[in-house]
């Protein structure tokens, strides 16, 4: 049983971009809420009504950070409400438009050799490492194209922003956004 769980945790991991696990964390969320409200909420005390909110804020943060990509533009979109969403909310998500964790030098040459077919090196003349930003589907690297041999760029020439988008997105939206079919061989018409 135990091997099969690790078997199950590795595949998830590996080609599904922990789907699963993003999928349990967003259920145990869900369950969590839906009792909290239950057992909590009394429409004729505004002060454990605040104390609901404030938990379901904390949550709600942890949450979007643990599952990143979809659920931290889904974050963003529910932060650009601030003026209607009540106050634990706004500061729960006052930081999800800048801030996001950036991802390995070794996804980021994945990424290019899958999208170019070649590592960043040989397509640049420099490819930075470190990236200037990173954001909740994509970073951004500093690169210098290759210069025309006959004419060396000057210094301050031939400086691009090259944007690496981040290996789980299509994953993540293929299963968070179009959720396969489980029960049949496709979409019905």
């Amino acid at each position: 049983m135990g091997l099969a769980g690790v078997g199950l945790w590795a595949y998830d991991k590996e080609y599904n971009a922990s789907a699963l696990r993003r999928s349990l964390r967003t259920m145990v969320f869900g369950v969590t809420l839906a009792l909290d409200f239950k057992l909590n909420f009394d429409p004729n005390d505004a002060d454990k009504i605040d104390r609901i909110h404030e938990r379901t804020a904390q949550r709600l943060s942890r949450l979007v950070d643990q599952n990143v990509g979809m659920y931290v533009k889904l974050a963003q979109a529910l932060a650009i409400q601030a003026a209607i969403l009540p106050k634990p909310y706004r500061e729960a998500f006052a930081n999800v438009f800048d801030g996001a964790p950036a991802v390995s030098w070794e996804e980021v040459v994945r990424v290019f050799r899958n999208e170019f077919g070649c590592h960043p090196d040989d397509a640049f003349d420099s490819f930075e490492r470190e990236p200037l930003a990173s954001a909740s589907i994509a970073q951004v690297h500093k690169a210098r194209l290759k210069a025309d041999p006959n004419k060396p760029w000057k210094e301050d020439e031939g400086w691009v922003a090259v944007k690496i988008r981040k290996e789980a997105v299509p994953k993540q939206m293929e299963w968070c956004v179009f959720p396969p079919d489980l029960c049949g061989d496709g979409w019905e018409d």
